[in-house]
């Protein structure tokens, strides 16, 4: 597995950056990564170059802090890439990137092409909040923990706003929503929290669980339906 911080320690200063429209695993990967540097290695310049997020993640620690805009003339040791799979999807940020002494990328799309000098991407993981977890020391993961722990009631709020208002004339409904609940899921996997899982996946309290998202996709021509009775794919 990578070393983390054989790859930190060198750098005096250090840019994360995630995909645009970030959503709860970009924003909660990028700010555990901010809070892991700032924590551990104080003497650290590090900055995080995101778009708006939504304000349901605004009380999580350190988001007022985040940059919109980038200044050109700066250059950083090194850059690192949260859940982005490549540097399209970076858009304002990517000269910074380009820039950069050094870079790394955490992700787990299957799309990913590891287009940095240090790629940690792991199709099979649920989620680049896993892949953090999985790469800081151990004796911070309970800290990590409750961290995510603080992401659930935001995320779950998010959900709740998207399935009762009109927003873009709901043209983002469904990415939103799956966004949401693959999100729950994913926190309930790094936290090993059955009850969580279970919510996400097919809970009677929530109303759009992962069983009623599928059930509810849309296919593009020539994609071929599910096969099976609801819940048995």
């Amino acid at each position: 597995m990578l070393n983390l911080n054989k790859i930190l320690e060198p750098a005096k200063t250090i840019a994360i950056g995630g995909h645009v429209r970030p959503d709860g695993d970009c924003v909660g990967s990028c700010m555990a990564m901010y809070q892991y540097i700032q924590n551990n290695y104080p003497d650290k310049e590090v900055d995080v170059f995101l778009e708006e997020i939504p304000s349901t993640f605004y009380r999580i620690k350190g988001t007022d802090e985040i940059l919109h805009e980038i200044d050109e003339s700066k250059h950083y040791d090194l850059f690192i890439v949260l859940d982005c799979g490549d540097t399209g999807r970076l858009e304002f940020s990517v000269p910074l990137f380009v820039s950069a002494g050094h870079t790394l990328c955490i992700d787990h799309h299957v799309s990913n092409i590891c287009f940095a000098q240090d790629n940690y991407v792991v199709p099979d993981a649920s989620s680049t909040s896993e892949l953090v977890y999985n790469l800081i020391d151990k004796d911070k993961q309970k800290q990590f923990k409750d961290w995510l722990r603080i992401l659930l009631p935001h995320i779950k709020e998010g959900a709740r706003r998207w399935h009762e208002n009109d927003y873009f004339g709901k043209q983002y409904y469904q990415n939103h929503i799956v966004a949401e609940v693959v999100g729950l899921m994913s926190i309930g996997i790094i936290l090993r929290d059955n009850e969580l899982v279970n919510y996400a996946y097919d809970g009677k309290n929530n109303p759009r669980n992962a069983k009623n998202v599928i059930e509810g996709m849309i296919l593009m021509n020539g994609q071929p339906p599910y096969v099976g009775e609801p819940g048995s794919w």
